[in-house]
């Protein structure tokens, strides 16, 4: 997912070449700093709502949603 969301083709070879691993709230940050409009934005969210432990997050990320709505 990091790398549909990760514009830059010179930062997305950095991050498989040195295998960097993103937190969930890594990710959900990117994605809300990366300018994709709502219905990819939420695709995204989603994603990372269904797979993470962090409740927190999962939080964040509905009142982002639902904000942006």
């Amino acid at each position: 997912m990091i790398n549909e969301i990760i514009k830059s083709k010179t930062v997305r070879e950095y991050i498989e070449k040195t295998g960097w691993r993103f937190s969930d709230k890594d990710i959900a940050t990117i994605i809300y700093n990366s300018g994709f409009l709502n219905p990819e934005e939420s695709h995204y969210y989603m994603n990372i709502v269904n797979e993470t432990e962090d409740m927190d997050l999962v939080g964040e990320i509905a009142e982002r949603v639902s904000y942006k709505g």
